[in-house]
């Protein structure tokens, strides 16, 4: 039985390697001229004529790299949300309140999972599970519909995202809430035996 050739695969490494490369070419044969003819108008001449052609290769890599910065700024949260936010993958998670449970804002959950919204996603959930936040500008995805979104998602950080969401937003809100309406019920019942 024959093994077949794996490779992995990571665009951030081969970005690197054709930098390197595409440059390093450019590089080496504009310096040529210099290096055979010394340091004149000539050389320099040629230079100019043997870099129009390598100029080609360059795009690519500027774009790659261009690419590289934005993904990385769209990431940064640029302005921090004044109501309640969690962070996951460096990612700003906009957590509102409807009714008793807490819904993301569809931007946020889809950024760490490397989607964007589409005029799609109202024809594929309910209105209970996404919808515009009511008195925000904001669409959302309800607890069930987040659960839907990370199940469905095939990104690597999908699962963990969902089981963060579960531990750390979900459950200490429902806690929340239940601890205010005991506090709220106990605070009635003794308003009651005291008249």
């Amino acid at each position: 039985m024959s093994k077949g050739y794996e490779m992995d695969e990571n665009p951030r490494r081969d970005l690197i390697i054709s930098t390197i490369l595409r440059f390093g070419l450019t590089i080496s044969l504009c310096s040529l001229p210099f290096i055979k003819m010394g340091v004149n108008v000539t050389a320099a001449g040629y230079s100019l004529l043997l870099f129009f052609p390598c100029a080609f290769m360059l795009p690519k890599p500027i774009m790659g790299w261009a690419e590289e910065f934005g993904t990385f700024v769209s990431r940064q949260p640029l302005r921090q949300w004044q109501g309640i936010y969690y962070q996951f993958a460096n990612v700003q998670i906009r957590m509102m309140e409807v009714g008793r449970e807490l819904w993301a804002v569809d931007t946020d959950l889809l950024r760490v999972i490397d989607e964007k919204p589409t005029l799609m996603l109202e024809s594929l959930y309910d209105a209970h599970e996404y919808d515009v936040i009511l008195g925000t500008n904001f669409h959302g995805f309800s607890p069930e519909g987040v659960e839907k979104v990370l199940m469905k998602s095939t990104h690597f950080e999908a699962k963990r995202m969902l089981m963060w969401l579960q531990r750390e937003v979900y459950k200490p809100h429902r806690r929340k809430r239940a601890l205010a309406a005991e506090n709220t019920a106990a605070r009635s019942r003794g308003n009651r035996t005291v008249e």
